[in-house]
């Protein structure tokens, strides 16, 4: 799990709590479902992909040619043949 994967959850759980010690829903602060979920599960699919393309395709290379080296991957070494840590990760 990335460290902005456990941020957003964090973030998440904290304003959940928030709002249930209100006595609040998140519909109460704007967020609802006023359009068919498929359609917006679409949509996110859709942005997900395009903004991944451009942070792989355009933005790591550009940084790349910019700062004169690669992103440093050494992190992710102990997932080489360990399929469990891969999936957990």
């Amino acid at each position: 799990m990335s460290v902005w994967s456990v941020k957003c959850l964090i973030f998440f759980l904290l304003g959940w709590i928030s709002l249930r010690l209100r006595g609040l829903r998140w519909k109460d602060v704007g967020l609802r479902l006023d359009q068919p979920f498929f359609k917006l599960f679409v949509i996110g699919v859709v942005a997900g992909i395009g903004m991944e393309a451009l942070e792989l395709f355009a933005t790591q290379p550009l940084l790349t040619r910019l700062l004169g080296k690669g992103p440093d991957l050494h992190h992710l070494r102990p997932l080489i043949g360990n399929t469990l840590l891969l999936i957990i990760g």
